[in-house]
């Protein structure tokens, strides 16, 4: 860390003149140490104080840095002028509320008992005159403190003296004001500068050709502003200028960052990925980020990625523009150096597709599009199913799902470019109902692959419970699992997500004995008609059971030569109607 320790002295304020030849202390300057956090950069503006003028050079006022602070007296009568504030201001210039201020003090007034007032955290209020020929004590004037000024002191009322036709003539002080001190009457001392100046000393005489004495002048206050730690404050020197010192430690910054990535992450925002530096004792506070070469910083909102890594993303950004980034750390008032740069061009998003359809089939749904018009240029497609949500990535103009037979799906295509930035969702969406695998009306020539949980199996018996097993169908579609000779529909199953299924059915208790084949009809990945069978032999069943007879209909769709059935579009799904031969006696 960057670390800065201050050491701030007021002026002292001017002596009076006893009458004597000797003279009467000004009051001490106040002092201020204390130290900050700082940045490389950051500046500061320092105004000394100086020690407010002897009586006998004319009892002006010290200045701060050039600037008025501390009170002058009126005339050359014998007092002292109020010591001149010491100031440092945070900043280039002069504005707002002062850092630190060391208070002046105040001016000697012109009595040998009218010593100015110290500076201090409060500033000590003037002597008062009370040993002049008048017979009766003037007030000095008031102190300084962090709320307040200093009041003027006010001199009694004149009045008669004695019998020889005397009066006392009375003069007040000016009361201080923020940073500066109140002037002080003929023959007092000036207040001194401060937070909060002093107030001028008062001043009496027999008439206006007598000697005049005078009180002195009250102290400005110390006072410290937002910044500053481990304060100490007093009272300084008595007869000398103010001063300023600094003493700066060298800065230890936080941790370097490595910058590893720049990437688009769609919608004008970029994600930046990136490691603290190795420890250096200094504690990181945060993240900053520049695109413009350090000119200027934003803070970074992270969160935490993989092996203690961090990522932010940025946004805000135009898309087609390139930026370049570097980060840096941040502590209570330190920054590291930069990092590494990173470059990245934001790739336009494409535009939505056109013609987005989705069409029902057998135990399926085709989805098909037409690239964007406008836009940047297309990576690939992503491609939604609901309210299944099967999602696919490809680079193809048509996707196929499985679907379940009767249910109602809606498709959704994005266009996404090759930095992930994707475009809008089709301007579209199709809904489509897909309808029941076929059942031919005889048994389908079919690889015999079909299995159980038992694997492939040869005879069964009437009213037996078998697991059926299927694979290489298209994913999340319906399969229906049939008995033949004459068809019949055992159960319907989903594919899981590989396109397989496990499914117990029941094998009739009517069906007659003999030879008999298991089939399971679905749709294949790429839409085609998918057939698995397996062989059995069904074994006679209990006595009276026939050797033959009418099956019952379940209600998947039967394949049957033209003219036995009436074909009919129904919601973007084919619907096959098929009238059943009945048997004959």
């Amino acid at each position: 860390m960057c670390e800065l320790s201050w050491t701030v002295e007021g002026g002292a304020g001017g002596p009076g003149d006893d009458g004597d030849g000797g003279d009467v202390p000004g009051g001490a300057g106040g002092w201020v140490i204390g130290r900050m956090a700082v940045i490389p950069g950051q500046q500061f503006v320092v105004q000394v104080g100086a020690r407010g003028s002897s009586a006998g050079a004319g009892g002006a006022g010290g200045m701060s840095g050039g600037e008025p602070s501390g009170g002058s007296t009126a005339g050359s009568d014998g007092g002292g002028g109020g010591g001149g504030a010491s100031i440092v201001w945070s900043g280039a210039s002069r504005t707002g509320t002062p850092l630190i201020v060391a208070g002046g003090g105040g001016g000697g007034g012109a009595s040998w008992t009218a010593a100015g007032g110290d500076a201090g955290p409060t500033g000590g209020d003037g002597a008062a005159d009370s040993g002049n020929s008048v017979g009766y004590s003037i007030p000095g004037g008031g102190g300084g403190s962090n709320a307040t000024a200093g009041a003027g002191a006010v001199a009694p009322d004149g009045g008669p003296i004695d019998g020889g036709g005397h009066y006392a003539w009375g003069e007040n002080g000016t009361s201080g004001s923020t940073l500066l001190g109140g002037a002080g009457a003929r023959a007092a001392g000036g207040g001194g500068g401060g937070w909060q100046g002093g107030g001028g000393g008062a001043s009496n005489r027999y008439n206006s050709n007598s000697t005049q004495s005078g009180s002195g002048g009250g102290a400005g206050a110390n006072g410290v502003g937002a910044g500053l730690q481990d304060v100490l404050s007093g009272r300084g020197p008595t007869s000398r200028g103010g001063r300023i010192g600094a003493d700066f430690s060298a800065c230890v910054t936080p941790p370097v960052p490595v910058l590893d990535s720049a990437a688009p992450a769609g919608g004008g925002k970029v994600r930046l990925a990136f490691r603290p530096g190795p420890a250096n004792g200094v504690t990181t506070q945060g993240y900053e980020y520049t695109i413009d070469g350090g000119a200027s910083w934003t803070t970074l909102a992270t969160a935490p990625g993989a092996a203690g890594a961090l990522t932010a993303e940025v946004g805000g950004l135009t898309d087609g523009n390139s930026y370049t980034f570097a980060v840096r750390a941040t502590a209570v008032a330190e920054r590291s150096a930069a990092s590494n740069s990173r470059s990245v061009t934001l790739v336009s998003a494409p535009g939505a597709v056109r013609d987005l359809t989705a069409k029902a089939e057998r135990a399926s749904v085709l989805v098909s599009w037409q690239p964007p018009t406008s836009g940047g240029a297309v990576d690939h497609y992503e491609v939604t199913l609901l309210p299944s949500g099967q999602t696919v990535s490809t680079t193809q103009l048509s996707a196929r799902f499985g679907a379940v037979a009767g249910q109602s799906y809606t498709a959704t295509v994005v266009a996404v470019s090759a930095a992930r930035t994707a475009g809008p969702a089709g301007s579209a969406t199709t809904q489509a109902e897909a309808a029941s695998p076929v059942v031919p009306a005889a048994v389908p020539s079919a690889p015999l692959t079909l299995t159980t949980d038992k694997g492939q199996i040869s005879s069964t018996t009437p009213g037996a419970k078998l697991t059926v097993i299927g694979t290489g169908f298209l994913p999340f579609s319906t399969a229906t699992i049939v008995i033949y000779s004459e068809p019949q529909v055992l159960g319907t199953v989903t594919t899981d997500a590989d396109g397989n299924f496990s499914r117990e059915v029941e094998v009739p208790a009517t069906l007659a004995a003999g030879q008999h084949s298991l089939v399971a009809s679905g749709t294949a990945p790429d839409g085609t008609e998918r057939f698995m069978r397996m062989d059995v032999t069904v074994a006679a069943g209990a006595a009276g059971t026939p050797a033959g007879g009418g099956l019952a209909y379940t209600g998947a769709s039967v394949a049957a030569p033209l003219g036995l059935g009436l074909v009919t579009l129904v919601g973007g799904g084919v619907l096959l109607l098929v009238s059943r031969r009945r048997r004959t006696a």
